[in-house]
């Protein structure tokens, strides 16, 4: 009878609820006139966030009093009266950088609670955006890094805890911004027409509410993503399968949600992945993702054997010091591959196939096995499958 078993090599690298819509919208401003005014608005706010597409790299973003507010200088995010601050842009803290003519995630955590007081969008004094504004959340409380990557993407309820303002901009027409959330602190459109209310790329949900079919608009928040959407796949509905060539932008897979690529073919995407959840790039598939993949605690990724995927930035299956999984696995048919263009930082684990010697006894072989990365030892924590064979077995000279 064959016999086979697995040699798994952990490789230690250094270096890191949606209501469902037809269409997502957004307001475009003019850059000379237009904005939103609040006639009332949270008290204490400790986290602000929208998506924002900046027509030119010097922009009047919103304020929430006359002294504590957001713009863009010279394509860089900054932000002005927020106490021990921290920047996110696209779920990253530290990156201030936002490009014009795209849709971009921003948000912004304060350690001191403001009373957005005069709480306007789309201005500040006298200056004024020209861009777009979708989905703008107000929060009482400092979000943590991960909570902004996992919902970053999602079309929230309104009733999540800590909530304290949601617009969704979906209104299509009017010169009302509603609050989503129960507070009602809707604004007033100033010097704004109908024709303001645009379609938004900004990003679409997954729902999964017709099958589990990634290409049925229906599935989707905002109809079936494309290169220019940011995507987010929650755990909710049917989760979603691969069948055809993909392409998008900023792809966000959510805890407990899973992912499958299910398509012989070539897949990208055009910026960063954040897996939170699990994706399983299944054989035949090539995935190309353009930017860097984030391993958040708790993921997984599987290369099955086959597939491929190449990085063109950077790795991180450890960020703040906790690990997601990363397996690039291995059978009688082939062994998956993962090209690296950037650093590393975090653990991967390698499967190698290797078939049974033809003879029978612990005596019926010897096999040679190397790290996959170079420079690197072969660690002491590898694991036999099943753990009874001889294929593999150490030997001492005295």
């Amino acid at each position: 009878m064959e016999r086979f078993w697995f040699l798994s090599i952990v490789a230690s690298l250094s270096a890191f609820h949606f209501p469902a819509a037809a269409q997502n919208y957004a307001l475009e401003f003019d850059g000379t006139e237009d904005y939103i005014s609040f006639s009332s608005a949270p008290s204490s706010v400790q986290t602000v966030e929208c998506w924002v597409y900046p027509s030119t790299n010097n922009q009047k973003l919103f304020q929430l009093n006359a002294s504590c507010y957001v713009e863009i200088i010279s394509g860089t995010l900054t932000a002005t009266g927020f106490t021990d601050s921290t920047l996110f842009v696209n779920g990253l803290s530290g990156v201030t950088g936002v490009a014009q003519g795209v849709w971009s995630h921003i948000a912004i955590t304060t350690a001191t609670r403001i009373n957005a007081s005069a709480f306007e969008l789309g201005r500040i004094g006298t200056g004024y955006l020209n861009g777009k504004l979708d989905e703008v959340r107000l929060w009482s409380d400092v979000r943590k890094e991960t909570e902004i990557i996992e919902y970053m993407c999602q079309t929230l309820n309104g009733n999540e805890n800590g909530l304290v303002a949601h617009y969704q901009f979906n209104e299509t027409i009017g010169s009302v911004l509603t609050d989503n959330t129960s507070n009602d602190f809707d604004g007033t459109l100033q010097f704004m027409e109908n024709e303001d209310w645009v379609d938004s790329e900004a990003f679409t949900t997954w729902t999964g509410s017709t099958s589990s079919d990634w290409a049925v608009a229906s599935n989707w928040t905002d109809s079936v993503p494309d290169f220019n959407d940011n995507t987010g796949i929650p755990s909710t509905g049917n989760s979603p399968s691969i069948t055809a060539n993909i392409e998008t932008n900023l792809l966000v897979v959510d805890s407990a949600a899973t992912l499958d690529f299910s398509y012989s073919g070539s897949h990208t995407i055009h910026g960063n992945v954040f897996n939170i959840g699990t994706t399983n790039l299944n054989p035949g598939t090539h995935l190309t993702i353009t930017g860097s993949l984030f391993m958040l605690h708790t993921s997984h990724l599987n290369i099955k054997p086959l597939a491929d995927l190449t990085i063109g930035q950077n790795l991180y299956t450890r960020i703040l010091g906790l690990d997601g999984t990363l397996t690039i696995e291995s059978n009688n048919t082939g062994t998956g591959s993962l090209i690296v263009n950037g650093s590393s930082t975090g653990n991967v684990t390698t499967q190698r196939y290797i078939p049974a010697a033809t003879w029978t006894t612990w005596d019926d072989g010897w096999h040679l096995i190397s790290s996959p990365v170079p420079d690197y030892p072969i660690q002491d924590n590898f694991t036999v499958s099943p753990a009874d064979e001889y294929d593999f077995y150490a030997w001492s000279e005295p």
